[in-house]
């Protein structure tokens, strides 16, 4: 199996669980983040499994509220699922267009981490 087979296969299991696990399940749930266990405050992906869940169950608005990036994420497993072992391994080649667009979203995920840390308050450690 490649790589591509492998990421489209891992992407439609994401997208069903989003959408069979029940939501309560996933908003009631422990915090299983150790970075906000031990901190208080939100890690870069914190809110991204609630946001799933919003977006599995068709709730977008409050998905993108969970976490900015959770329906972008969520819409780019569900093109890989889509469009094929080919255009998937495309996704997968280090050329300088795929560099430079995982660059920038990189960057962008890191300046919204910062902002969330900015203006999330700290929790109190349990």
């Amino acid at each position: 199996m490649t790589d591509a087979a492998v990421l489209r296969r891992l992407a439609a299991a994401a997208l069903v669980a989003a959408a069979v696990v029940p939501s309560g399940v996933v908003r009631e749930g422990p915090v299983v983040c150790p970075f906000r266990a031990v901190t208080g405050r939100p890690c870069p992906s914190c809110g991204m499994t609630r946001s799933w869940s919003a977006m599995g169950h068709g709730r977008f608005v409050e998905a993108s509220g969970h976490h900015l990036f959770g329906p972008i994420t969520f819409l780019t497993a569900a093109a890989l699922v889509v469009g094929g072992d080919q255009r998937t391994a495309s996704l997968l080649d280090p050329s300088g267009r795929v560099r430079t667009a995982l660059g920038l979203l990189g960057a962008a995920w890191a300046v919204s981490w910062v902002w969330r840390l900015a203006t999330t308050p700290a929790e109190p450690r349990r």
